[in-house]
């Protein structure tokens, strides 16, 4: 077993002089008697001097003491000032050795927590080296946000590991960081990444700060983030539903504003009829033909009185049915249908129909879809131009997830400057032709029900072209 030696002061115990050595922190030589008097390569003479050096072992730059180095001293040399000067040099030498190790050691101890911090923190982080980007560390917060991997990311450029994320804004952000030193921050950057074989929508908040090296040179960048793709589509979900509600509420202000408007004119106008026709049939002084004119007129306003009943209950089952009986359905079959049921009045109105409808069917509600397309094609034949034969052409082509559908007229056509009431409830953009004007409030309804859109192209004097974009399920 190795002997104790005291550090403490100076004493018998102190073999080594430790105690002396630490207090002064300068070089202490020991004398040993029991040295032999004859070398054992002769000619060498005994110089009776110091027989070891105990010198301190200091922090270089630091007076600080970390060790010591205990050198014996040949009694057959000289311990002069070369000597000492030997062993002090050996002695820094070992010094610098183990301030390096010590260092060394240290920054691989921060290192180690800095990484296993990086690994258990609560947000994505990650560090890109050098200009091309390289991922030198990725922890699991930004490997979920990525969906990859560690093995997948590491040590490869950013953008060969995502390359569906290139053409987003993200390199030149990343580049100007990189060159310039200038920070960037977003809140619910759009982002699109693969995720399960799809592209996929996300929403970040991210920080861009530049890495520098002990020299303060930048040698990549750093990358927080928190993915906040839910918050997004819930606060999404709710300005959407705001805004439908709204839109709702409108039209309820214009359904009971022109409801009561359109139910009363009927009603007063059989209520003027009656008060004018009791007193003359009282009297027995109406003829025939006044009797039946006067009836006729009854007839006329009562009609008027169903159509708009009709036309508020077909408001009101859109309003409430907005997926009911969804199956596949030809659309060809559909107008085939439309056309059968409004052949009189194609034939009244001389119109061309031309279709091109092959090879277009989507899973939809029928009664809607025969809606959509009854409103479109009556509109077509009613308000046709009197200057020339009325030509409607329907065609169907199939474009991404949508069924598109367009009716082309050459009537009269619509002013766009009020682009935003043609789709309005009870709106009329031509009042000299008889109609309710809820047709295309139905029409635009049913479509955006559905999750599909409805534009409209017209020139006054010219025609009309609806186009219906209807996703595929």
């Amino acid at each position: 077993m190795l002997p104790q030696l005291s550090l403490g002061e100076p004493g018998a115990d102190d073999h080594w002089q430790l105690g002396k050595v630490m207090q002064s922190k300068k070089l202490c030589l020991l004398s040993q008697p029991s040295w032999p008097e004859q070398h054992p390569v002769a000619g060498l003479e005994h110089k009776g001097g110091p027989t070891a050096a105990v010198i301190p072992i200091l922090k270089p730059g630091e007076d600080r003491l970390i060790g010591f180095f205990v050198s014996g001293i040949s009694p057959w040399l000289e311990y002069d000032g070369e000597y000492q000067n030997f062993h002090q040099l050996l002695t820094g030498q070992i010094a610098s050795s183990l301030a390096s190790l010590q260092a060394r050691a240290e920054a691989a101890r921060q290192q180690e927590e800095l990484i296993n911090l990086f690994e258990q923190a609560p947000v994505a982080i990650g560090i890109l080296g050098g200009a091309n980007f390289v991922v030198e560390l990725a922890n699991p917060g930004i490997c979920e946000i990525w969906r990859k991997s560690h093995e997948e990311v590491i040590n490869r450029p950013v953008f060969d590991a995502l390359p569906e994320v290139r053409g987003q804004g993200l390199e030149e952000l990343l580049e100007e960081v990189y060159t310039r030193g200038v920070s960037h921050s977003f809140s619910e950057y759009p982002v699109t990444f693969m995720r399960k074989g799809l592209p996929q929508d996300a929403w970040l908040n991210f920080m861009y700060y530049p890495f520098r090296n002990s020299q303060g040179v930048i040698t990549g960048v750093i990358v927080i983030a928190v993915e906040v793709t839910e918050q997004v589509r819930a606060r999404q979900l709710i300005e959407r539903t705001n805004n439908e509600l709204m839109a709702t509420n409108a039209d309820l202000d214009n359904f009971v504003y022109s409801a009561s408007h359109d139910l009363k004119a009927p009603i007063l106008n059989i209520e003027g009829l009656m008060n004018m026709l009791l007193p003359i049939t009282a009297a027995g002084n109406m003829t025939a033909p006044e009797s039946d004119r006067v009836v006729g007129m009854i007839f006329s306003s009562i009609n008027r009185l169903k159509t708009t009943i009709a036309d508020l209950s077909e408001v009101s089952r859109v309003q409430k049915e907005a997926h009911e009986d969804v199956r596949e359905v030809a659309l060809a079959d559909v107008v085939a249908d439309v056309r059968s049921d409004m052949e009189l009045h194609i034939r009244e109105a001389g119109a061309e129909i031309i279709t091109d409808l092959q090879q277009c069917s989507l899973r939809f509600s029928p009664k809607n879809l025969r809606s959509i397309v009854y409103n479109l094609l009556s509109n077509a034949i009613k308000y046709h131009s009197p200057q020339r034969r009325p030509r409607v052409e329907l065609n169907c082509r199939m474009e991404d997830d949508f069924l598109v559908f367009s009716v082309t007229d050459n009537g009269l056509g619509i002013d766009l400057q009020h682009e935003d009431k043609i789709f309005s409830m009870f709106k009329r953009m031509h009042t000299h032709v008889e109609g309710s004007g809820v047709g295309l409030y139905i029409i635009k309804r049913i479509v955006e029900n559905a999750g599909g859109s409805i534009r409209v192209e017209s020139t006054v004097g010219e025609g009309s072209t609806f186009t219906i974009y209807l996703k595929k399920q």
